[in-house]
């Protein structure tokens, strides 16, 4: 315990810093918190993912000479794009639906959450190579 003399009053005043951080006890993680900030990451992986069909459909309104991609290729994309939308939609919408019947114990929400995790994982992994492809042409067109 540390002592100083106050300017004010002359009193000596004890410093309990070092006392208040032993005292202090580490609080539970507030898991329905880090469920609710998943839920907005699996709704902007959706977002992104409908962006990117956008993207591709406006690429397949241009004429054949100056598409980026054939139209198979980018129906292919679309496609791909979908299969792995529909799984984050999907287990966001489950995830969201925990959280609003009021649920915040980590035992029943951790599952869902990791689910979702995976989800867009596998979401950004597939997507990496479709955004680079159509990125890069972007980019040589301007």
């Amino acid at each position: 315990m540390n002592r100083t003399l106050t300017a004010a009053t002359g009193e000596n005043k004890t410093n309990n810093k070092n006392e208040k951080k032993e005292k202090k006890e580490k609080k539970t993680p507030n898991y329905a918190g880090k469920a609710q900030s998943k839920i907005k990451v699996g709704r902007s992986t959706v977002t992104d993912g409908n962006y990117w069909k956008r993207v591709i459909q406006e690429d397949l309104a241009k004429p054949t000479e100056v598409r980026k991609a054939s139209q198979l290729m980018a129906e292919g994309y679309m496609s791909q794009i979908d299969f792995h939308i529909a799984p984050v939609q999907q287990k966001t919408d489950a995830l969201d639906m925990k959280c609003v019947e009021g649920i915040k114990d980590e035992a029943v929400l951790k599952p869902f959450v990791d689910d979702l995790s995976k989800a867009i994982d596998s979401y950004g992994i597939a997507i990496k190579a479709i955004k680079t492809l159509y990125v890069s042409w972007w980019n040589d067109s301007l």
